[in-house]
């Protein structure tokens, strides 16, 4: 008589919840406005992470998923350089934006004391 208990089943099982669950994340975590972003052959990949600005085709402008206005996104933005002095943001615009709209949010940045501002495109 076998009296241990089979673990190997239940080890199977986690790691494909596991697997699922990280399959998943990377769908939901991009969740917000949809912006096409333009297009650039010589995009760049940067290894280090960043606070994500997106300017949506109506302009509507969301820090972190958070809709803001240019006073709050400007009140937040000193808020986090005064946490993180080398703070750095990626700002995903639409590729209908107007360039006033997207040279707007980097001005502001800039304003908060933002040194490191990257736009993001896809290949």
């Amino acid at each position: 008589m076998i009296a241990d208990i089979n673990v190997t089943p239940m080890v199977d099982i986690t790691l494909v919840l596991l697997i699922i669950f990280m399959v998943t994340a990377s769908f939901v975590s991009d969740a917000g406005i949809k912006v096409r972003l333009p297009k650039a052959s010589t995009t760049e990949s940067s290894g280090a992470a960043a606070m994500k600005i997106t300017v949506g085709p109506k302009g509507e402008i969301l820090l972190l998923k958070e809709r803001m206005n240019e006073k709050s996104l400007k009140s937040a933005l000193e808020r986090a350089v005064k946490g993180n002095p080398g703070l750095r943001i990626m700002i995903a615009a639409d590729r209908g934006v107007p360039y006033g709209t997207v040279v707007g949010v980097i001005d502001l940045a800039k304003k908060a004391g933002v040194t490191r501002v990257g736009l993001a495109t896809e290949r």
